[in-house]
This record gives structure tokens, C-alpha cells and sequence, in this order.
């Protein structure tokens, strides 16, 4: 039986290249826990950070630093303030990386608030199949199901505001079978018009109705720090 992720995902010696995916599975599910419940934790993970920054400057290839810095650049939101220069000093250097389409590169968007400005719609969505087809093999990566039905919500969103509702309702109904935990996914599935245009497709009220109101942000975050996220697009 594996231990729960707090108790383990935070020790720099529990870090490798094999491990980097999948303790970025466990990262995002706790941040995930956090935008459902604000009064949730995530392990304090700066050990690991400045393991990574003495891993990622001798990795070769994009694939093997990319999951690597989308944790760097995830736990950044949660670091003390006065950490933030030097970490944002390694980081910048790596922000074209997240410029090219890949499974980390998308979620890393999504959960930072930022736009798909550098690849295609088309792309975006083949990325949700590359997920797919990926995230219960050893060392995939799994986001658990409220980070996976967002990610399609977010390009079914893209989609209908592109014109294409045929793709958006496809996406929308892929989501509710591949996330079937999600049962506000599926009311909300059952309550669109048959025909006509749909409605905006608004993440987080979808996924969240019942969402706790996260308090003003604390000027800096200690060990197992609580920061406000959203899903809000």
C-alpha cells in the first residue's frame, strides 16, 4: 500500500527522472484539493525545488526537463516571498519550453492562469488524447479527475467560442465518461438545449457549484502552505 503523497512527495531523495512524473501527479491532485477546499494543504516541496534546479541545466532533452520545471514552476505560487527571485531566476530562463505543445506544457497553462497562444486549437485537443492514452502507465501523469475533466471543459470552452459546438458538445460528453466521479459534469451535460447554441462553459461553476470562497492571499507561505487557486476562466 502506498503511503499518502504528503508523506513522501517532499523528499529530495524520493526525486529522479523516473519519478519527476509522478511525483507531479501527486502535486497537482493535492493542489486540486486546494481549489475544492482553500482550508487544504500542499507538502513544502523547496527541497525538491533546489533538487530540480541542480537536475534540469544537465537534461539533454525538453521531454525530461519539462515535468521537472512544471512543478518548479507550480510550488512557485506557494514559496515565501523572499524565495521568489532566486527561483524566478531559474525559471525564466525555461518559459520558451512551455511554449511548445505537450501534456505538462497544457496543464501548467491552465493551472497558472495563462493563454494557448503558441500552438493550435487542434493541437490542444490532441493533447487531451495524449493524456488519456498516457496517464495510467507507469510514470504517466495523472491530474485525478477534477484537474483532468477541467483541462477538457477548458477546450470544449476554446471550441465553442471558435464556432465548432459540435466538437465542444463531443468534448463535454467524452468528459462526463472519462470522469464519471464528476456528477455536477453530468447534470450539467443533462441540462444543455438539445439544439441551439450552448451556453458558456464556465469551469468552475460546473465543477465546483458548491465552492468555498478562498480568503485574501497571506503574504507569504510557510511549510504546507494554503495559497487561494481557482479555476475560474
Amino acid at each position: 500500500m502506498q503511503l499518502a503523497s504528503h508523506y513522501w512527495i517532499d523528499k529530495p531523495e524520493n526525486y529522479t527522472l523516473d519519478s519527476a512524473r509522478t511525483i507531479l501527479s501527486w502535486f497537482i491532485k493535492q493542489h486540486a484539493a486546494i481549489i475544492a477546499d482553500p482550508t487544504q494543504k500542499v507538502s513544502d516541496m523547496r527541497a525538491v525545488l533546489q533538487k530540480i534546479q541542480g537536475i534540469v541545466p544537465s537534461l539533454a532533452k525538453a521531454e525530461q526537463k519539462v515535468p521537472m520545471l512544471t512543478l518548479y514552476h507550480l510550488f512557485m505560487r506557494y514559496l515565501p516571498e523572499g524565495d521568489l527571485p532566486a527561483a524566478k531566476a531559474f525559471f525564466e530562463p525555461y518559459i520558451p519550453l512551455f511554449d511548445r505543445p505537450s501534456v505538462e506544457s497544457l496543464v501548467a497553462h491552465f493551472l497558472t492562469g495563462g493563454e494557448i497562444l503558441d500552438w493550435s486549437i487542434d493541437e490542444s485537443d490532441q493533447l487531451l488524447t495524449t493524456y488519456a492514452n498516457q496517464r495510467f502507465h507507469k510514470n504517466g501523469l495523472d491530474v485525478g479527475p477534477l484537474i483532468g475533466a477541467s483541462l477538457v471543459l477548458w477546450i470544449a470552452e476554446q471550441r465553442r467560442k471558435n464556432g465548432n459546438e459540435v466538437r465542444a458538445r463531443e468534448l463535454i460528453t467524452y468528459a462526463v465518461e472519462e470522469y464519471p466521479v464528476m456528477k455536477t459534469l453530468q447534470a450539467f451535460e443533462q441540462g444543455l438545449p438539445a439544439a441551439g447554441d450552448l451556453p458558456e462553459i464556465l469551469v468552475a461553476d460546473i465543477l465546483l457549484p458548491d465552492r468555498k470562497t478562498p480568503s485574501a492571499p497571506a503574504p507569504t507561505s510557510p511549510p504546507g502552505a494554503t495559497v487561494p487557486v481557482t479555476l475560474d476562466r
